[in-house]
């Protein structure tokens, strides 16, 4: 989820399971090269002396003592290609980005005014978490014959009190995956994720995450092309590693969804036995509902009039069944539908991208028995949602903790966050955080409501349903 409807904001093929593998694991490092890049807008081309039909990935600024900075990158310079590849706005850089690796030399043809330049810059490894309290570690599972990028977070052993001392087994520890959102962005380095996976481990739990295919270190991908089930087979295969670890207890194993991966996570836990699923911010109701509901309810929230309102979900209902029912690719419905053609313009991208993944991704969700999943889920469940997330809805949570109670009656927990929004921000409503862009500053509640679940239902016994499952 995160960024979904384009009103405002917005299985199982066979896999190859590769055990969890540390430091040295030869997946190479991502380079980064130290430069911000923007859209370069009309305001920008008349400041910088740059022609009215130049094309490229804006530098906003440069890294001081960066990688491009020392090669000779400046603010305010236009780059228009990657060696031969043309890069014409920022996802084109970033794409063409992929194919180099810390310590590789990037040929940047640079447009600076009214100079042609090239300047080899050359990465600087992406740096790596780290913490003076608790051991962060890299490594990979493998899922499609890729290599994907785990980081885990894990508490260091106690000191024995003398050198004399017999060496003494640690106690094995909780575990819990973290899956993110929609969104092809990394989670490695991200303070938002540290912000609750650092202080679950300060309090014992061992945590995982891991990169989707194409995206930060991860091979495979790009990360746009891949869809829901290649997706969700990389977090089945940290599921599993996660479990295997030594110093974990694979009875006390916790998955926490944010978003979209608080769909991909009952249907991790409907398969794979686990303690609790939390989830954050999430839906509960088919793709198609979610779609239409969403969309009126950013509409309204952004000032839209109601008629344009009426008018948008028309269109989108007409596309929904179309794309969603009918399984058709936007391609045809855009051939088929004319007077879509300007709502497909605002929606995808290329015939083929919506919200920055393939269309197919889109098609798959739909097929998702979600309801059916937490049905099957034999465990406790915690469902938190803040009140000023306006991209998903109160409704939905709470069926996600009745579901858990009608299965069995206790498992499921409902918790409203209020001044909370999608993003984890603290904002005081939903139109707040729509014009805050979901920014703002870090709510310590989701934090304390997570961590205090985790470890109530860590220290007591399994549910029977574990048991059973």
């Amino acid at each position: 989820m995160g960024t979904l409807r384009t009103a405002c904001v917005a299985m199982v093929g066979l896999a190859l399971f590769g055990a969890f593998a540390a430091p040295g694991d030869e997946l190479r490092r991502r380079g980064i090269i130290g430069a911000h890049l923007g859209p370069l807008t009309a305001e920008l081309r008349e400041r910088h002396g740059l022609p009215a039909d130049a094309e490229g990935a804006f530098v906003m600024g440069v890294t001081p003592n960066g990688a491009a900075a020392a090669a000779g990158v400046k603010a305010g310079d236009l780059i228009q290609a990657i060696g031969d590849v043309a890069t014409p706005n920022q996802s084109t850089f970033s794409a063409a980005m992929r194919a180099y690796y810390a310590g590789d030399a990037v040929p940047l043809k640079i447009r600076r005014g009214d100079q042609a330049l090239t300047i080899d810059v050359k990465l600087v490894p992406m740096p790596r978490e780290t913490s003076e309290s608790f051991d962060i570690v890299y490594g990979h599972v493998v899922s499609g014959g890729n290599k994907l990028r785990t980081i885990i977070t894990r508490p260091r052993a106690a000191p024995t009190t003398s050198p004399a001392d017999a060496p003494t087994p640690e106690p094995k520890r909780p575990g819990l995956l973290f899956i993110q959102g929609l969104s092809c962005g990394p989670v490695d380095g991200v303070p938002l994720y540290q912000n609750f996976l650092y202080e679950l481990t300060r309090r014992g739990v061992i945590t995982m995450r891991v990169e989707k295919p194409g995206a930060g270190d991860s091979e495979g991908g790009p990360c746009s092309e891949i869809n829901f089930q290649q997706e969700l087979d990389g977090y089945r295969q940290a599921l599993r590693a996660l479990k295997q670890l030594g110093d974990v207890d694979p009875a006390r194993v916790f998955i926490f969804g944010h978003s979209m991966g608080g769909i991909m996570g009952p249907l991790l836990a409907a398969e794979e036995p686990v303690r609790g699923v939390a989830v954050y911010g999430t839906g509960f109701k088919t793709w198609l509902e979610y779609c239409l509901e969403n969309t009126r309810r950013q509409a309204v929230l952004g000032g839209m009039d109601y008629a344009q309102v009426e008018a948008l979900l028309r269109n989108e209902t007409l596309f929904d069944a179309e794309f969603l029912v009918a399984r058709k690719s936007p391609r045809e419905i855009r051939e088929q539908h004319p007077d879509l053609r300007a709502y497909l313009d605002e929606l995808v991208q290329a015939d083929t991208y919506i919200f920055g993944r393939h269309y197919t991704f889109f098609q798959q969700l739909q097929d998702v028995k979600l309801a059916e999943a937490w049905g099957r889920v034999g465990c406790d469940v915690l469902a938190i949602w803040g009140t000023s997330d306006f991209v998903t809805c109160e409704e939905d949570h709470e069926a996600i903790a009745d579901a858990a109670n009608r299965r069995a009656p206790g498992a499921g927990r409902y918790v409203r966050l209020p001044g909370t929004d999608h993003g984890f921000a603290r904002n005081a409503s939903p139109e707040e955080s729509l014009r805050a862009g979901m920014q703002g500053e870090y709510s310590i509640a989701v934090t304390d409501t997570l961590v205090a679940w985790v470890l109530e239902v860590a220290g007591r016994p399994a549910r029977a349903a574990v048991q059973e499952k």
